[in-house]
């Protein structure tokens, strides 16, 4: 069973740091095009790199919902996988 506390958290935060990233992206991608430089393209490739990295954490979020609300037809094994470790209730955080 998973956590759906847990869930609804990381899906509000990853879409607010996802909004947060991609503006970023694209004020530093405008910096690059005024005045193009390694540090700047650096700086632009890490932001990009990060926003793709919160997006998929909300794709696996949006996964973690379906599957809490018995939507989904069928399991996807890398969304599965990384759901359960996520957002699973294992018995020994039950008991503290």
């Amino acid at each position: 069973m998973y956590q759906t506390q847990r869930i609804s958290l990381i899906k509000w935060t990853s879409l607010v740091l996802g909004v947060l990233f991609l503006s970023q992206c694209i004020a530093k991608w405008k910096a690059f095009l005024l005045l193009p430089n390694v540090q700047i393209y650096f700086i632009l490739l890490a932001l990009l790199t990060i926003f793709l990295g919160i997006i998929l954490l909300l794709g696996v979020t949006v996964y973690a919902e379906e599957k809490a609300k018995g939507r989904l037809n069928r399991e996807r094994p890398f969304f599965e996988r990384w759901a359960n470790r996520l957002f699973i209730v294992r018995h020994n955080e039950v008991n503290q």
